[in-house]
């Protein structure tokens, strides 16, 4: 019982070791796969909604991706002929696989998270917030400005 014990023990070690061994090389990867992906996806997305004219009501939506990780946001409207700029708000992204989460460090609570889908991210917090509470808010998405 006692050498059953101790080769569990031995074997348990030895995969540590080969974990430990094989994380440095797993984490660059991921590192890789993110710094890739955040070359290809940095740069300006709008989202735009114009009411027409029956409702004089216009907004957009700016948000800046940069290549260090770091994103801005601005957000123009105007409603019958009163222009509003509202402040900006920044932060650091992340991305995990096909999903951007940006972290504000202006407004403090739950990050965004948007699924990148060629050149457009479709937000998922819309979606958790109608699995939540029933209301669809419908689709925000932002797409690429060429």
């Amino acid at each position: 019982m006692l050498s059953t014990a101790f080769s569990r023990s031995q074997l348990r070690r030895r995969s540590l070791a080969i974990v430990a061994l094989a994380l440095p090389s797993i984490v660059a990867s991921c590192a890789d796969a993110e710094a890739k992906t955040r070359k290809r996806i940095a740069g300006d997305y709008a989202l735009e909604y114009d009411a027409g004219p029956e409702t004089p009501f216009y907004v957009r939506q700016v948000l800046s991706l940069r290549l260090d990780g770091r994103w801005v946001r601005t957000s123009h409207s105007e409603l019958s002929g009163t222009t509003t700029d509202s402040p900006p708000d920044s932060g650091t992204f992340r991305i995990q696989g096909v999903t951007l989460i940006l972290r504000s460090l202006v407004e403090s609570g739950v990050p965004m998270r948007y699924t990148i889908g060629g050149d457009t991210l479709f937000n998922v917090n819309t979606t958790r917030a109608k699995a939540i509470t029933g209301y669809d808010i419908g689709e925000e998405k932002l797409v690429r400005v060429r």
